[in-house]
């Protein structure tokens, strides 16, 4: 048989004649004139009600998480693969992330500071290159480590070539081979 819950809804009164009356079903646990969630210790407290007290409550909180990670390599790396047209290619790997959090993290960590090491213009390329080689092969397991390994295999462009400033003494020796002693003289004489 079915027996209705204590805290039901109000019923109406069984029976005949012309009142129509109400019956209210008792709570558990509640005093009379209390209402059922007021019935338990932690909703006496007044401290959904402080602002202050909730944020301490909240502080005190052991389990929160840590906010998401965002670095403004990470960002810049997005804005250069938007711009090349390879962001909605990229960021189909999120299906293979364990969560958001982990993709977040894998975005504005490994990848940020491969940005960062290789430079835009060499980043899209490596990223472009990865992705066609994501592409031909769909039978891999990781295809997120995959795509890491090989922007660290990319090359960074190399330094700027700076004009090695030429050794004084390069030019005693170059005077002196030549037999120039009117140059060997204006170096001594300097």
């Amino acid at each position: 048989p079915f027996i209705p819950p204590q805290t039901a809804t109000p019923l109406e009164a069984q029976g005949g004649g012309g009142e129509e009356k109400t019956a209210k079903t008792p709570s558990l646990n509640c005093e009379p004139g209390q209402k059922p969630l007021e019935a338990s210790p932690a909703a006496r407290e007044s401290l959904h009600e402080d602002p202050a007290a909730l944020a301490a409550w909240e502080a005190r909180r052991m389990d929160r998480l840590p906010p998401p990670p965002h670095t403004e390599d990470g960002a810049l790396a997005v804005r250069a693969l938007r711009e090349a047209g390879l962001w909605d290619r990229f960021k189909s790997l999120r299906r293979f992330a364990k969560d958001r959090r982990a993709w977040d993290e894998w975005l504005h960590g490994p990848v940020a500071r491969h940005f960062r090491r290789l430079g835009g213009e060499v980043f899209v390329r490596a990223v472009g290159q990865a992705l066609e080689g994501l592409a031909s092969r769909p039978d891999l397991n990781r295809p997120i480590l995959w795509l890491e390994r090989q922007l660290e295999r990319a090359t960074p462009p190399p330094a700027p070539a700076v004009a090695a400033a030429k050794d004084p003494l390069e030019d005693l020796i170059e005077a002196i081979v030549a037999e120039d002693r009117e140059a060997v003289q204006a170096w001594a004489g300097r």
